[in-house]
């Protein structure tokens, strides 16, 4: 028996596939989930919305030169917290939303959990467009913090 079982919240297809097996062998279970893609795709693209805003914007076109880092708290956004921070890093960095136009010199995700004040797995990508200046900057706080950080290009 096979039954598709959909997840609203993430629009991933689930299928469940039992196998029953006479003389009182063991029921076999095995559950398939889908690509985790789309659902990641649409994650990385409500995470770039976040600085797309007038008033958002404005914050991070606020300190002159200084490069400001966006950063996105994932810890309520569907299955976003199982992409590692490196391949969140990449991802971002790549990511074709990142134009010279975008208002923050870096975009960063992270976590928290109850159990711990920290911020967990925090992973930022810098656009290959980031002058030499800024991108040393933002990689210069990405490594004191310990973030995980991935430069485009």
């Amino acid at each position: 028996m096979v039954v598709t079982v959909e997840d609203e919240k993430n629009v991933v297809p689930v299928t469940v596939t039992v196998r029953v097996r006479p003389g009182g062998r063991p029921l076999v279970w095995q559950v398939t989930g889908g690509e985790l893609e789309g659902p990641m795709e649409s994650a990385e693209y409500a995470v770039f919305q976040a600085g797309r805003g007038t008033e958002k914007a404005e914050q991070g076109r606020s300190l002159d030169e200084a490069p400001v880092i966006l950063a996105i708290d994932i810890s309520r956004y569907g299955a976003a917290w199982m992409r590692p921070a490196r391949v969140w890093a990449g991802r971002l960095a790549a990511n074709q939303n990142f134009g010279a136009g975008y208002p923050f010199a870096a975009v960063g995700v992270f976590r928290q959990s109850l159990a711990t004040s920290a911020v967990l797995d925090a992973a930022v990508g810098i656009p290959s467009h980031l002058d030499p200046g800024a991108r040393r900057t933002v990689l210069g706080l990405c490594e004191r913090l310990g973030w995980t950080v991935a430069p485009a290009g």
